[in-house]
This record gives C-alpha cells, structure tokens and sequence, in this order.
C-alpha cells in the first residue's frame, strides 16, 4: 500500500504505521496522566488527543489547587476523613467515541471536575475527531463529527485504518511466534 496524503492540518500522512503512530500518540498521553488513566485507555481518534490533554491539565492542576487547600484527596477503596474536606481521586474509567461525541466515564472528583468532563464532552461535537479541525456530525454509516476535508475523503481514511490495523495485527502474530 502507497502512502496517501489525507487533507488535514493536524495528521499530513497516513501509512502502514498509521494505527502504530495513533496508538503512541495515545500512549504519550497516557504516560503524561498516569494516575488518571490507571484504569482507561484513550479510545479515539488523534484529532480528539488535544482537547483530551486540556482537559487532564486542568483536571490536575484542579485536583492540585485543592490539595494545596487542605482538601484530601481519598484513593478508591480507603475511608475518608471523619471531620475535613475531601474527595475520592479522580481517574476515567473508560474513553471512547460513542455516537459522534466523546464519552469520558470517570470515578471520583467533584461537581467541578464532572463540569469540565461534561464541557470537554460537549466542545467535542465541534472538533473533526480524525484530524482536530473544526468539525460538524457528518453521516458516514456511522454518526461522527468530522471536518468538511476529512467527511469527504472517509472512505480513503477508514480504509487505510483498517489495513494499517490488519497488518499490525499480522505481525503481531508473528511475532507472538
């Protein structure tokens, strides 16, 4: 398969490696926010990746800021404090696309930081979730938000997902031996 250059600002190259190099992208964010993605794994397209990383930052700083407040944060499983403020550890539970929106479940936090899960899920529907462009829901036999560019090369992009995704698991297999 010959390399195909898609029309988007964020993403100028698919190949081969494509879903490799979607899935380091989705690695570095995972190893940026340890604790928060302890128990998810970012399921989504690189054009959602930033806004994703905006809201970890913020969540953390968030989380941080009341630390530093005397808030006590309370790992799943512990007891909270008597007497004091607190709030049980933030951290998703599961990340994924889900009728053209993003869905981020999580366990702990607050009312603040269910704010910023429910912002960030709804800024997603303005957001191509394949390349990070302005986007709209765009009918594709599946409902996705996807720019203009991106809509109408979908059949291209999904394909060489899919063969990318095809010879990763090849491999893979082979090398399981």
């Amino acid at each position: 398969m010959s390399p195909t250059t898609t029309p988007t600002l964020r993403m100028s190259i698919v190949t081969e490696g494509f879903v490799c190099d979607m899935m380091d992208k989705q690695q570095e964010l995972v190893d940026k926010y340890p604790e928060l993605f302890e128990h998810a794994w970012p399921s989504v397209n690189d054009g959602w990746l930033p806004l994703l990383d905006t809201l970890c930052g913020r969540i953390e700083n968030y989380v941080r800021w009341q630390e530093k407040g005397g808030v006590v944060i309370v790992a799943d499983g512990e007891e909270p404090p008597e007497e004091g403020k607190w709030m049980y550890r933030f951290f998703f539970s599961q990340i994924k696309e889900k009728f053209a929106g993003l869905r981020a479940y999580s366990y702990g936090g607050d009312d603040y930081t269910r704010g910023l899960v429910d912002m960030a899920e709804a800024y997603s529907y303005n957001i191509c979730e394949n390349c990070g462009s302005p986007g709209k829901e765009q009918p594709t036999g599946w409902i996705k938000t996807l720019c203009d560019p991106c809509f109408n090369d979908w059949d291209n992009i999904r394909s060489a997902k899919w063969e990318a995704e095809k010879e990763r698991l090849v491999k893979d297999r082979i090398n399981a031996g």
